[in-house]
């Protein structure tokens, strides 16, 4: 191999990257309500995990393709409302459960326990749904995508806007 077989080698990465890229942005517009020209938010969030998941997948692709190597993202902002997951079965808003999770001599059942644990099994899927792409990307030394990469995973949901026992994942 000469020293210009790198540069074609890069090219056809890049060329790779961006048919990849296409896929998923014909995935998005499968799911996506807006017309093209306007913008218009999606009235639900029905769809919400599988543009999270196209979201996901652009950052396999990017990271797989060595397109970057750091990818920072929030599934939603801290504090005030939202987000609701009416795929999940119920209209709450994630602010407003955890809020209600209490310990039981608060007077507050477990129905609130119940959403939150489904909240939070929703986004480990999601994690996880990530972590599995980058398994599946092959690196030239026949070691996989993730084994080359650092995963945090923080939360800011703890008790009563404390920040004491706050959960964090490193994978």
């Amino acid at each position: 191999t000469g020293p210009g077989d790198a540069g074609a080698h890069r090219a056809d990465r890049l060329a790779e990257h961006l048919e990849s890229l296409r896929s998923v942005e014909k995935r998005i517009d499968a799911v996506n309500s807006c017309s093209p020209g306007s913008y218009a938010p999606p009235s639900s969030y029905a769809n919400e995990g599988e543009l999270r998941k196209a979201f996901l997948d652009i950052v396999v692709l990017a990271m797989a393709c060595d397109v970057t190597r750091v990818a920072t993202f929030a599934w939603h902002r801290a504090g005030a409302v939202g987000p609701t997951f009416p795929w999940l079965g119920f209209p709450d808003d994630l602010h407003e459960v955890t809020h209600q999770v209490v310990p039981e001599s608060y007077g507050v059942g477990t129905q609130y326990r119940d959403k939150l644990i489904r909240i939070l099994a929703f986004f480990a899927e999601q994690h996880a749904y990530f972590i599995d792409g980058m398994k599946r990307v092959t690196t030239p030394d026949g070691s996989t995508l993730f084994d080359h990469t650092v995963i945090r995973q923080g939360s800011d949901i703890s008790w009563n806007h404390d920040n004491a026992n706050i959960p964090y994942l490193v994978a």
